[in-house]
């Protein structure tokens, strides 16, 4: 019971949280940091991909063959 007690607090994203963080990270008051890394981690990607496909007509990458 340890193990999965440990796991569903730290380990599980769970749905109510918006599958971003764990119950525990609700708990001890870390689910704004968290939320907030997240979304700057997914402008840097999205960011870094628009650069790539600048210049595309329709957005996709070229190969280069």
């Amino acid at each position: 019971m340890d193990a999965f007690t440990a796991y569903y607090n730290h380990g599980h994203r769970h749905s109510g949280t918006g599958l971003h963080t764990t119950p525990a990270s609700v708990h001890f008051g870390t689910a704004e940091q968290v939320r907030d890394q997240r979304t700057v981690a997914l402008t840097v990607g999205h960011t870094a991909e628009r650069a790539e496909t600048a210049g595309t007509s329709d957005g996709w990458r070229v190969s280069a063959r």
